[in-house]
């Protein structure tokens, strides 16, 4: 009942269908420029970060809705209501995991349907290279599980919209960052070691660096699940222990 409640909320919501129109407006631009610009070093740039761009505006909506899932709730006043028909927090807590899981599923709908209306389009065909798009597709789970848990661990212990967003998304390049020069120089196991995950985790399908980092792809993703439960272990005690 409540996550079918949670979910009529966030598809009532306007911001719910503008990503998904955002991220094809941004896929249409970037291939129209292209298409129309004569040069060839504007052309193999737009090709080479077309996907990534995309993949980044991607995530970056995936977090913002995580970052605020939990804390515009307690912003609103709307979280009283919630408690007032009843429902514990822990159902709470995973009504709002399901809603950020359905945003995620909508979002990366949305770029493969870009992908593919771009290269029916404009006759990028390398853009809906199925095999690349599963390993880009394995990756993103992984990484969104960890970036996600980290959003839900920030958003229990700040109490405004914008700050959640930002200092999370702030904190997960940080902990990128030295997890890159933690697996760099070999501080820590490249499979196992919490800051090497985020470092690992956000390219965990592309294949070229699983073969460079001969990475097991079963072992980061177990390594990543059980690192990101712990913290959304932690951001269910302190979403419990949340005055309203």
């Amino acid at each position: 009942m409540l996550i079918k409640l949670e979910l009529q909320k966030f598809f009532k919501k306007t911001s719910t269908w503008v990503m998904p129109l955002v991220i094809l407006a941004l896929g249409l631009l970037l291939a129209l420029a292209n298409a129309l610009d004569q040069s060839e070093t504007i052309k193999t740039l737009v090709n080479q970060e077309f996907t990534g761009t995309l993949a980044l505006v991607t995530d970056l909506m995936l977090l913002g809705v995580a970052g605020r899932v939990i804390t515009s709730e307690f912003t609103f006043g709307t979280m009283k209501m919630l408690f007032a028909q009843r429902f514990t927090r822990r159902q709470i807590f995973m009504a709002k995991l399901v809603t950020v899981a359905v945003t995620f599923v909508l979002l990366q709908a949305a770029l493969f349907i870009t992908m593919v209306l771009i290269s029916l389009l404009f006759g990028h065909a390398w853009l809906v290279d199925l095999g690349s798009f599963a390993g880009y597709l394995f990756g993103s789970v992984i990484s969104s599980i960890l970036f996600v848990s980290v959003m839900f661990v920030v958003a229990n212990l700040i109490r405004n919209d914008l700050l959640v967003v930002v200092i999370g998304i702030l904190l997960i390049l940080m902990l990128e960052v030295i997890g890159a020069v933690v697996v760099g120089h070999g501080i820590l196991p490249l499979d196992y070691s919490p800051l090497g995950a985020f470092y690992v985790s956000a390219m965990a399908g592309l294949p070229s660096v699983m073969a460079e980092y001969q990475m097991n792809g079963f072992l980061v993703g177990l390594a990543t699940i059980i690192y990101s439960g712990i913290l959304y272990g932690v951001a269910l005690m302190l979403f419990k222990r949340r005055e309203v």
